[in-house]
């Protein structure tokens, strides 16, 4: 038996996450949302992979952090038209960051370590519990998966 028969991608897929990065210093965002993972997450700070050159330390950013909700979209117009569900998404938290630190990874990524200035801790702690159900889930997985 392979690792291919045992572990399914699906399997990991429990909670999505989709994050907006704006840069306030340079007055710039990255718009190809799929290219911002969010590696790590810590008391007071986020640990993101980006496409290269987006910061510097020092800056000033705007992170969002949503996930996808499913909902179905009324019927098309007409009968010829048809269309996917596409997701709403649902707020899990928002923050004003300062970048401290940019490590170069290499295929033009950066992993960009971002201390939270200014956030509802509120939502912070919902969205800790989010993120740390999603690790749980992994975790009993694994433990399933070693019988």
């Amino acid at each position: 038996m392979d690792a291919a028969e045992v572990f399914q991608a699906a399997d990991f897929k429990s909670v999505r996450f989709v994050v907006t990065f704006q840069n306030v210093t340079t007055r710039t965002e990255i718009r190809e949302k799929e290219k911002i993972s969010l590696i790590e997450i810590a008391e007071r700070s986020i640990l993101l992979e980006i496409p290269g050159k987006s910061c510097s330390p020092r800056h000033s950013v705007l992170i969002r952090i949503e996930r996808p909700t499913k909902r179905k979209l009324k019927a098309a117009v007409n009968a010829d038209t048809k269309r996917k569900a596409t997701p709403d998404y649902e707020l899990l938290f928002d923050a004003t960051g300062k970048v401290v630190s940019v490590e170069d990874t290499g295929d033009s990524v950066d992993k960009v370590l971002i201390d939270l200035v200014q956030f509802d801790i509120e939502n912070w702690r919902r969205f800790m519990e989010v993120f740390s159900s999603r690790q749980d889930d992994i975790e009993k997985f694994f433990s399933a998966a070693k019988g």
